[in-house]
């Protein structure tokens, strides 16, 4: 069970824009030092669940390519991950993140994945991921990358200024397979480049 103090923790040394930190193209580190960042991630993952659905080296400043996902209540380790395949159908879905307060952007992404990765054993494994869990993979090898939710360049405004019932309309939009007339009047313009224009305006 996540107590207070933990799940404190774990936010306070999450990497927060424009740290630029969080622009690194993460290089794979040795056997050891991956494994460290893994049980550091895994542990910081269970204790903010409900919270957080998915954690990357890059936002803890920790080195290695390793991302955690929740899957079913239960957290999954993936070292240095590469996408082996995407499938040509796509859907348009609003995603946050805790690098980016308040902010959320809406981002296509493939609904189906295979990932190569390496377990915290070592060994070396292939898995076809679908829907959520794929695009919460996909959002952390991202983060892997250097790459922010607002490089999509779809990002949602006035989002922390939503009143109660924009809120809800919000939500329901969240849950639907968006196309961008229906994210029109949601959508602000949002150059490529997060690093050259602050997200957070």
């Amino acid at each position: 069970m996540a107590t207070q103090r933990n799940v404190s923790l774990l936010i306070d040394n999450i990497l927060l824009y424009p740290d630029p930190y969080l622009r690194v193209a993460m290089p794979e580190a040795d056997d050891l030092m991956t494994l460290l960042t893994a049980g550091f991630l895994l542990e910081a993952s269970k204790e903010a669940i409900g919270i957080i659905v998915g954690l990357s080296s890059t936002q803890m400043s920790k080195l290695g390519r390793v991302i955690t996902v929740i899957d079913n209540d239960e957290w999954h380790v993936l070292m240095n991950p590469v996408v082996l395949q995407r499938s040509d159908e796509h859907t348009l879905l609003v995603e946050g993140c805790a690098s980016l307060p308040n902010i959320f952007a809406a981002v296509n992404r493939p609904d189906v994945i295979v990932v190569k990765y390496r377990d915290p054993d070592f060994n070396f494994k292939a898995i076809q991921l679908e829907d959520e869990v794929a695009r919460i993979v996909l959002h952390e090898i991202d983060h892997l990358d250097g790459i922010l939710i607002t490089d999509y360049g779809m990002r949602l405004k006035k989002v922390a200024n939503l009143d109660e019932s924009s809120q809800e309309d919000f939500v329901v939009l969240q849950e639907q397979l968006f196309s961008e007339e229906i994210l029109s009047s949601y959508l602000v313009p949002n150059p490529s480049d997060a690093t050259e224009s602050d997200p957070t305006a």
